[in-house]
C-alpha cells in the first residue's frame, strides 16, 4: 500500500491494484511527499507548476519525470512553493499494445477509430500546457468533447 501524507494528496484520480493517478500539492519549498510504489511499476511524475527533486534530479515545471522499473519508493521534494505534481503509476499491460503519435491502445482497429473520432472533435480541441486550471475549465467549457 501507500503511505500518502493525505492532507498533500489533494486529489486521488484511481487506485486500483493496476494504476494510480495523484495530484500532489506541496505549498512550501523543502516540502516532502513520499509513497511507495510496486517494483514492477511504471511511474511517471509531471510537474504541473513550481519544481521538484526526484532521486536528486530537478524537474521544473511542465516537465515531465519517469522512474526506472525497481524502484519501491519515491520521495518529492518542492524547490518552490506553491508546487504541483500529477503522479501516474501503473502495472505493465500484458497484452498487445499498438501505437500511432500520442494514441496508445490494444488494436489496429481502436488506432483507426481513435483517430476518426479524434478528427471528429469527440475528445475536444487540444489546449495549451501552461493554462491554469480556471483556463483550462473556460477552453473545454467552449471546446469540450463532442458526444
Amino acid at each position: 500500500g501507500s503511505e500518502h501524507d493525505k492532507s498533500k494528496m489533494i486529489c486521488q484520480g484511481a487506485d486500483r491494484s493496476d494504476v494510480r493517478i495523484s495530484r500532489i500539492q506541496l505549498a512550501k519549498a523543502g516540502e516532502h511527499w513520499h509513497t511507495s510504489v510496486p517494483a514492477e511499476a511504471t511511474v511517471l511524475l509531471y510537474c504541473r507548476s513550481g519544481c521538484i527533486t526526484l532521486d536528486d534530479q530537478l524537474i521544473p515545471a511542465h516537465r515531465l519525470a519517469y522512474t526506472e522499473r525497481g524502484t519501491t519508493s519515491l520521495e518529492v521534494i518542492a524547490t518552490k512553493p506553491d508546487t504541483d505534481v500529477l503522479v501516474l503509476c501503473g502495472l505493465p499491460l500484458r497484452e498487445p499494445i499498438f501505437a500511432s503519435g500520442t494514441w496508445v491502445l490494444s488494436s489496429q482497429a481502436e488506432l483507426n477509430r481513435a483517430d476518426i473520432d479524434y478528427a471528429s472533435g469527440k475528445f475536444g480541441r487540444p489546449w495549451e500546457h501552461t493554462f491554469s486550471d480556471e483556463q483550462w475549465r473556460n477552453w473545454i467549457s467552449k471546446f469540450g468533447p463532442t458526444l
